[in-house]
Formats: structure tokens, sequence, C-alpha cells
């Protein structure tokens, strides 16, 4: 059981209890000698003076007093004195200066670098498959446009040494940075074509 049905059924033995010994004291008082015709006059004394509840009255209510503040109407003369603005067409158009000029995306720049990528996947497939001489070729074309491929000169330098060609393997070499260059010449020392430092 919960402790509120708890709570109620002992209220409610309590009140019981309550009503029994009251009741026991009214027969009790009965028979004492209090008769029926004294129990209606005291009842009846009491319904006489019986008090009535105070009956609240409230005040009708307050009318509030109008403000002597008067509106003001909109004056007509300022509205005509005032000058229509011109349509939209007429205003003048604002003139933005741009401090350097808009670049234009063309379509044969974008065409450049998808063959720059798409030759550069060749020529890595073609050394993958030992063919160096395709490698070189493939790969000495996108030197021409853009000579510090640093990806494709290892190519150039990795195919001349696998091919035996020293000078080649030497010229491209030297336009290495200097942490691709320890690896190309550890690369070409084992087909025996030593590179200068």
């Amino acid at each position: 059981m919960h402790p509120r049905s708890i709570a109620l059924a002992a209220f409610a033995g309590l009140i019981f209890l309550a009503l029994v010994y009251l009741s026991v004291k009214v027969n009790a008082g009965s028979d004492n000698g209090a008769s029926a015709a004294e129990l209606q006059q005291a009842m009846a004394y009491h319904k006489r003076h019986k008090r009535r509840a105070p009956t609240a009255t409230l005040p009708p209510p307050r009318s509030r007093p109008r403000s002597s503040v008067t509106r003001r109407k909109p004056s007509t003369t300022r509205a005509a004195e005032r000058t229509p603005r011109p349509p939209p067409e007429d205003r003048a158009r604002p003139t933005i200066r741009r401090s350097r000029p808009v670049r234009t995306v063309s379509i044969s720049r974008s065409n450049r670098g998808v063959q720059l990528r798409k030759t550069m996947r060749e020529a890595n497939r073609a050394y993958d498959r030992q063919n160096y001489d395709e490698a070189s070729k493939r790969a000495l074309e996108i030197l021409k446009e853009h000579p510090r491929n640093v990806r494709m000169l290892r190519v150039v330098v990795s195919s001349a040494c696998f091919m035996g060609n020293e000078d080649q393997a030497r010229e491209y070499y030297a336009k290495l940075p200097k942490r691709d260059k320890t690896h190309m010449r550890i690369r070409c020392a084992r087909m025996k074509i030593k590179l200068d430092e």
C-alpha cells in the first residue's frame, strides 16, 4: 500500500472513534437529565442569535477622467512642401571601383589542369610497368611547361638511370631539391650510375 492510502485510512479511523466518543457522550448527557424540550429550546435560541456573514459591497467602478491632451492632426502643408522622390529609373547608380580586374576562369585553363593530371598518371603507369622510355617521354612533355614539377623530375632521373642514360640523369638530377637528390643518388647507385652530391 502507498503511504498516502495508509495515512487516509488512519485519519478515517480517528474520525470514526471521535464520532463514537461523541455519540456516547450525547447519550450520557441525555441520560443525566437533558430532555428533548430543552434541546429544542436550545436549538431555537441558536437559530435566533445565529450570526450572519457580512456581505461585502464593492464600490462602483470609477470612470477615468478624460485626458486634456489633444492629438495633433497631420499637417497637410508640410506634406505638400516635400519634394517627391524620383523614380528608380532616374536615380544615378553608384559606380563601383574595383582595385583588381575580375579574373575569368577560362575553360582552356581547366582543361589544361585535367590534361596535366592525365599525362602524369600515364607517366607513372608506364614507370610502374617498367616501360622507362614511355615514362621518360611523358615526363619530359610535362617538364616543358612545368620545369619545377618534382614528381616528373624524379621519373625522368629514375628512368634515365634504369636505361643507362647517365647524361640525362645528371641533367635533371641537378634540378631536384636536396631531399630528393639523396633518394635518387641511392637509387641510381644500384644501376652503377654515380651522381654527384
